[in-house]
């Protein structure tokens, strides 16, 4: 719907966009570009943050950053006693990912798993996180079919065959991986720390045996975020009205007005800085989230490309699939895997 109005010249003055949704409308140049339009504040905001709204090949930032979300690991404590792990410290890395799930499953003795794939949401991230190169400079060709890749891809088939993750995981995305942390049928759960919110409210047990530590990362060190950001169609008729709406909507001080209400992160570095996102407060896991997630956010990145988008993700991950089910070989699984994502951006 939006992409129409875009083209009709009938979207509103100021868009609310992904970078993944709006690069499709961008690329066709439908955008102001904020590097020129917004060039006196982009200094204020987190450079990952601002580099989201970019499209490989073409010049300018088509998006002032709004909004930021940067996820941290959620941990069952009283599983991770019992699979005899140290409830105090939560995996770091995919690896020790990996082998605390490994043990944490054969505690829990096929009613609780390690962790949840949701790999609709998670495989090409972590794949970032560990370096691979997902495109090439150009931004047209696909790359992460490399060995690298294929190394951890292979991981993640093991630790499937193992029972790691939950037999009917394969095919369920994030929404399915919260429900079954709320449920107890996991002991991991890499999230947003406004799930912990609606953790209280639905499983209060689940709620009091929850640790929360950083965002696991790979061999980059790298952490993810994701962006929300304003957007002015060209096709606006009040464009520079509609530039300073945004960065009014956008400035430090509204930002942190809007994060108190809702459980997100400014953009704005001076907002980050503020003693509600630096204090742990009263102690709680929501507060020690919300200190954690605003301190990545610093040095985060939005690691999903742009281009991988829906269609794109569906391709990958269904070879992906075919991989962690013994069906195809993980190297073989990728290269058939940025075969159709060539098809389909190329």
């Amino acid at each position: 719907m939006r992409e129409a109005n875009a083209v009709a010249g009938t979207m509103a003055d100021v868009v609310d966009l992904n970078p993944q949704f709006a690069q499709a409308l961008e690329a066709k140049g439908l955008f102001v570009d904020m590097d020129k339009a917004a060039k006196d504040v982009k200094a204020d905001y987190v450079p990952g943050a601002w580099d989201a709204f970019t499209v490989p090949g073409k010049e300018g930032s088509f998006g002032i950053p709004w909004y930021l979300t940067s996820e941290v690991t959620m941990y069952n404590k009283e599983q991770f006693k019992k699979a005899g792990l140290d409830a105090e410290k939560p995996p770091a890395t995919l690896d020790e990912l990996i082998a605390a799930g490994e043990k944490l499953s054969k505690a829990g003795k096929g009613k609780a798993y390690g962790l949840h794939p949701a790999l609709e949401n998670r495989f090409i991230a972590d794949l970032a996180k560990q370096g691979v190169p997902l495109l090439d400079e150009s931004g047209e060709k696909w790359t992460f079919n490399t060995p690298e890749a294929a190394a951890y891809l292979g991981k993640l088939a093991d630790a499937y065959q193992k029972g790691v993750f939950p037999k009917d995981s394969l095919t369920q995305n994030h929404s399915k991986a919260t429900e079954a942390y709320q449920a107890g049928r996991i002991g991991v759960l890499p999230s947003g720390p406004n799930f912990l919110t609606i953790l209280k409210e639905n499983a209060p047990k689940i709620a009091e045996a929850t640790g929360v530590g950083p965002q696991i990362t790979g061999t980059s060190g790298a952490t993810n975020m994701s962006v929300m950001g304003l957007l002015v169609p060209k096709s606006s008729k009040n464009q520079a009205a509609a530039v300073s709406f945004a960065t009014y909507m956008a400035n430090a001080e509204n930002q942190l007005a809007f994060s108190k209400i809702v459980t997100v992160l400014p953009s704005v570095s001076a907002a980050l800085r503020d003693p509600f996102f630096t204090d742990a407060g009263d102690g709680s896991a929501e507060a020690r989230a919300r200190k954690i997630s605003a301190e990545q956010i610093a040095k985060g990145e939005n690691l999903v490309p742009v281009q991988y988008d829906e269609r794109v993700t569906k391709a990958v991950v269904a070879k992906v699939q075919l991989a962690l089910q013994g069906k195809l070989a993980p190297q073989e699984a990728l290269d058939q895997a940025v075969e159709a994502a060539d098809r389909i951006t190329g």
